[in-house]
């Protein structure tokens, strides 16, 4: 384990401040000579926050696509080390309420509760602060929601279309492997929204309006 300290990864230079953040949580996690599952299985989650944050929108895709050769590696390398185990110690709260442990998870602001990436970029009531996602007394109206695609009542936050009177909802998760695309409609990267598949084929959401 000690080897991937001195992983190419941690060797770039990154503008991004919060993305070099991230870069440097793993390395960080790797320096303390992760031992137990738990601890390594947080280590391999880090590594994907990093992957999902560079590919979380066209502009820091085609910036910083550089680096996934090397998070690729990093996790094939760190598989070598690490039993991920089933569930980690604390619940998810957006995604389901059995913790799953698909995509990459941040903590959250409450002790061992933990948070999709995916949901806490796209769910419009979650930001960070101090790279804990914060806001998540604000989706309780959202996880009454029912998922149009795993049809799961009250089983996590769910989005909506953006299509004036349509009362399509789903899972963040569930809309992504479906297809679905949120899009960035401030131009900065703080605000999202999407179409269901209907809409979406009858009205392309137009950018940054």
């Amino acid at each position: 384990m000690d080897a991937l300290c001195d992983h190419a990864l941690f060797n770039f230079s990154v503008q991004d401040a919060d993305l070099m953040d991230y870069i440097e949580a793993i390395q960080g996690l790797l320096v303390a000579s992760p031992d137990t599952d738990e601890e390594q299985a947080l280590v391999l989650n880090a590594i994907n926050v990093v992957e999902e944050y560079i590919l979380a929108t066209p502009h820091t895709k085609a910036t910083y696509s550089y680096l996934l050769p090397s998070v690729s590696l990093l996790k094939q390398e760190l598989s070598y080390y690490v039993s991920v185990p089933s569930t980690l110690d604390g619940p998810v709260i957006t995604d389901d309420e059995q913790g799953s442990m698909s995509g990459a998870l941040m903590p959250s602001h409450v002790p061992n509760t933990w948070v999709h990436m995916s949901c806490a970029i796209y769910l419009p009531e979650l930001y960070f602060v101090h790279h804990n996602v914060v806001g998540l007394d604000a989706l309780k109206p959202r996880r009454k929601l029912k998922c149009m695609f795993c049809k799961q009542p009250n089983k996590g936050a769910c989005a909506q279309c953006a299509h004036p009177k349509c009362t399509a909802s789903y899972h963040v998760q569930c809309a992504l492997e479906h297809g679905v695309t949120f899009h960035d409609t401030s131009g900065t990267g703080t605000s999202y929204t999407s179409l269901c598949p209907t809409h979406h084929l009858r009205r392309p959401l137009p950018l940054n309006q």
